[in-house]
């Protein structure tokens, strides 16, 4: 190939996107090497896409940053639209992420990830989107940095007074598009941090949620209509699938208003969600070198080679060392001895005391996932299509019927604080029903039992206490006069996390009657809650 665009001259085609080919090119003044577009002919007939070009090349050509391919010129040719940009070298994350060869690590998800919201956090500040990532679009190269190609070029293509795509475009690819975009409304921000969401679901799970079997129709109707699945459903061993989920959850949320506002949020929530992890993971340690008997802990070979891959992993095991040499010293004044075998010895050995007060029931493997298809078990009082406590059944269960037995204590709005059992669907079931009638009767004094001390998340709301949550919820009541809640059981969905907490996703059909009106209103609701070991919620969205 001969022809040459500037100062540049094309090599090989590398690739073709909506809106063109893409070749590889090298320099002949320098010798280095770029990527030069060759924008379809059609497209630059439109008047808005010149217009757009004149206007926007500054503001792409002043983007500086390292995960960002640079814009270096522009020119047209023989009627050619030619975009001339950086060079970069690297795998397309779309074939990291369903290659078999490669390995991904929990710590490489996180790592990925967070580079990839820093580009995007820097791109937003500057008032430019992409509107078209997938992971064709994000490049790893040998050191696992990203560097992501096509920032701006959807912008070009867009008509500058309605913020709509020119007409006959149809940019991106549908399987990342946000609910706005397949609407064909205008896209922001937000409309990135959608496709974002559903990059993070593809990074765990190594998967896409929308089967390859879907039509485009079909993909559509759930990008504006259903939740995107629980990734644990897919990677069960995911040790923070749960905060994950929660951030899948906002970031894909049908409604702008209430998905993540911007990415440095999300940035701030992954990077407290990685701490954790790494607190958790010294935790271990710890507990391992010091032969704690409770921990349950032990460290198998792919453990300790994941840990040696991490970048803070020496610097978890110098303060697990710091902390051993203090021990070491303090049992000199003690008479205590830690050895490193994991037993723990007494100057005095006829002292020693077995404690096992603390020991605990550990969740079996076989924990019950309902989904979709899944019934409940026939020994299980409530099915998924009847609802024993709806308002529709003529005989609501009574004190005599429960008895004292467990599915009467799922139902009671306080419950001990030491109670560790594992829960069946038909005592969680019981309880939601219980706790939405309590809902119902606006009385803030039977629905705060059903609340922990602190909730992590109340829809909107972050951190919240106990007295934030009355003011809240009276708020949302003065709104509301009258509402009522059906949950469809069929779409009735939890597991049990590793800290033996219960996650719950299901539809509901939420009729209510606004202020001031006499009329009443329905809306299908996708609700996520999650409960604590004693069933009191700690996490509620829906949307």
């Amino acid at each position: 190939m001969s022809k040459q665009i500037l100062h540049y001259q094309l090599e090989k085609l590398v690739g073709e996107g909506v809106t063109g080919a893409i070749y590889q090119a090298v320099d002949v003044t320098s010798g280095s090497r770029a990527f030069v577009r060759k924008i379809h002919p059609y497209l630059i007939q439109s008047t808005p896409v010149i217009q757009n070009l004149e206007k926007q090349f500054d503001t792409l050509a002043s983007l500086q940053h390292p995960g960002i391919a640079k814009i270096y010129a522009y020119t047209i040719q023989e009627e050619q639209l030619y975009i001339v940009s950086e060079y970069a070298e690297g795998t397309r994350l779309s074939e990291i992420i369903h290659s078999k060869n490669e390995s991904f690590s929990e710590e490489r998800i996180w790592n990925l990830f967070l580079q990839i919201l820093q580009v995007f956090s820097y791109a937003h500040s500057k008032n430019v989107c992409h509107h078209s990532i997938t992971p064709d679009c994000i490049l790893v190269d040998a050191d696992d940095q990203v560097k992501i190609l096509g920032f701006g070029l959807a912008d070009l293509f867009t008509d500058a007074e309605s913020g709509l795509p020119v007409p006959d475009i149809k940019f991106g690819n549908i399987n990342y598009q946000s609910p706005e975009q397949v609407y064909g409304k205008p896209a922001d921000s937000r409309s990135d941090i959608y496709s974002l969401g559903v990059i993070l679901f593809e990074l765990i799970t190594r998967q896409h949620p929308y089967p390859p079997v879907l039509s485009a129709y079909e993909i559509q109707t759930k990008i504006t209509k259903d939740a995107l699945p629980l990734i644990k459903l897919y990677t069960p061993d995911f040790s923070q699938s749960y905060q994950m989920q929660g951030i899948i959850d906002k970031a894909t949320a049908k409604s702008l208003v209430y998905r993540f506002q911007d990415c440095s949020k999300i940035q701030v929530q992954l990077q407290e969600e990685k701490d954790e992890r790494e607190a958790s993971i010294l935790s271990q340690i710890m507990q391992q070198v010091a032969g704690n008997s409770e921990a349950n802990f032990q460290m198998d070979e792919n453990s300790t080679i994941e840990l040696a891959r991490k970048k803070t992993y020496w610097k978890i095991v110098a303060q697990a060392f710091l902390m051993i040499a203090f021990l070491a010293t303090a049992s000199v004044f003690t008479g205590t001895f830690i050895n490193l075998s994991g037993e723990t010895s007494l100057a005095n050995a006829a002292d020693t005391e077995s404690d096992t007060s603390s020991v605990m029931v550990q969740e079996s493997a076989s924990t019950p996932v309902l989904s979709k298809n899944t019934p409940l078990p026939d020994s299980q009082a409530t099915t998924n299509k009847v609802n024993p406590l709806s308002e529709g059944s003529k005989q609501p269960m009574s004190k005599e019927t429960a008895g004292e037995n467990e599915i009467a204590s799922a139902s009671t709005a306080v419950i001990p604080e030491k109670q560790a059992r594992i829960y069946t669907a038909n005592e969680l079931q019981i309880r939601l029903n219980h706790f939405y009638e309590a809902l119902r009767s606006k009385n803030i004094n039977q629905v705060e039992g059903y609340y922990a001390s602190t909730l992590t998340r109340f829809f909107n709301e972050y951190a919240i206490e106990q007295e934030q949550l009355q003011e809240l919820l009276e708020r949302a009541w003065d709104r509301t006069p009258e509402d009522k809640y059906d949950i469809l059981w069929d779409t009735f969905r939890y597991y049990r996390d590793e800290k033996g907490n219960y996650i719950m996703d299901f539809y509901m059909n939420y009729h209510y009657r606004p202020e001031e009106r006499t009329t009443w209103k329905m809306e299908k609701k996708y609700t996520m809650i999650k409960m604590d070991k004693n069933l009191r919620i700690y996490y509620m969205d829906n949307e």
